[in-house]
């Protein structure tokens, strides 16, 4: 009469298979949540300026985009004060830009185009869990451009 069924050894095998498997698809699914993070926050940001730079050449007003690293938000505030907005940002992400300030800010003319107030045009959303980001630069001409990295 056989014995039937499985060994100790068969079944250690499949257990760290299983292990190792299971864990492979928990990296991938993290990784793909936080690229996922990003580009919902490259379309909201582009959006975001989108809609500022439509409300500056619509309206006939100068806005001014505050870019806030202390609380990791960008503003918009009209010349005539009547119309302003945030956008903040997800708590695990971070502002980034060049120069000591908190705060940096692009004028966006009547006519579309931008002039940079503190000499930054670049900028960057950091993913500080996994080191990934969003360079975002904004033209003199007012064009947004965007990349992962």
């Amino acid at each position: 009469m056989k014995n039937k069924g499985f060994t100790v050894i068969e079944l250690i095998v499949v257990v760290i298979l299983m292990g190792i498997l299971s864990s492979i698809a928990v990296f991938s699914y993290r990784s793909l949540f936080a690229r996922t993070r990003l580009e919902e926050t490259m379309n909201q940001v582009r959006a975001f300026y989108g809609e500022i730079n439509r409300r500056a050449v619509n309206e006939g007003y100068k806005y001014t985009l505050q870019l806030d690293r202390e609380n990791e938000e960008l503003r918009y505030i009209s010349s005539n004060a009547s119309k302003t907005d945030s956008l903040v940002l997800r708590e695990e992400l971070d502002l980034v830009f060049l120069g000591g300030k908190n705060i940096i800010c692009l004028d966006v003319h009547v006519d579309g185009f931008v002039k940079d107030v503190d000499d930054v045009r670049e900028f960057s959303v950091l993913d500080a869990e996994t080191g990934k980001s969003i360079i975002f630069y904004i033209s003199p001409l007012g064009v947004m451009e965007a990349r992962l990295q």
